[in-house]
């Protein structure tokens, strides 16, 4: 078993060379006209975007717990907060990515499909805002609304 210190160091180390990486690819995707205007670079973008609130929120909260044993603010609401940033993107994540794979499917075998600006937004543009809205809003659902009242301890991580 690795040591909550152990883990610190590893997710401290690995976690600011990842956002480093993640802002300059982000940055280069965004700022370069050809790369952005490309269909199969959008649901990258969208990736790398989401990626990095992971980055900024979810691995920061884990990394105070690894290296105090309690949890940075310990409420119910930041429990549950935290929870659905760590639900949400995760499986927004998993989500786009088996979407990116369907894409490129279509777009290298099927390009005829993408051929009108109606066909873009209904194969390209809809499928990607639609997993992200569901991710989003399931897990306001299922955290927010539909969550067991059970009570929060400061010493355990819930994710």
């Amino acid at each position: 078993s690795i040591s909550f210190i152990e883990r610190f160091w590893i997710y401290l180390i690995s976690n600011l060379a990842s956002i480093i990486c993640s802002i300059f690819v982000l940055y280069y995707f965004l700022f370069s006209r050809k790369l952005r205007r490309s269909l199969h670079n959008h649901v990258i973008i969208v990736l790398l975007i989401i990626n990095l609130i992971t980055e900024i929120t979810n691995i920061p909260w884990a990394l105070y717990y690894y290296k105090n044993g309690v949890v940075w603010v310990f409420s119910p609401l930041f429990c549950q907060f935290w929870k659905f940033i760590d639900g949400s993107t995760y499986v927004t994540i998993a989500r786009l990515v088996a979407w990116t794979s369907i894409e490129r499917y279509i777009l290298i075998y099927n390009d005829n499909w993408m051929s009108t600006k109606k066909k873009k937004i209904l194969l390209h543009y809809m499928p990607i805002s639609i997993i992200v809205i569901y991710g989003f809003i399931l897990y306001i659902i299922i955290n927010f609304f539909l969550s067991c009242d059970h009570p929060y301890y400061s010493t355990i991580i819930y994710f």
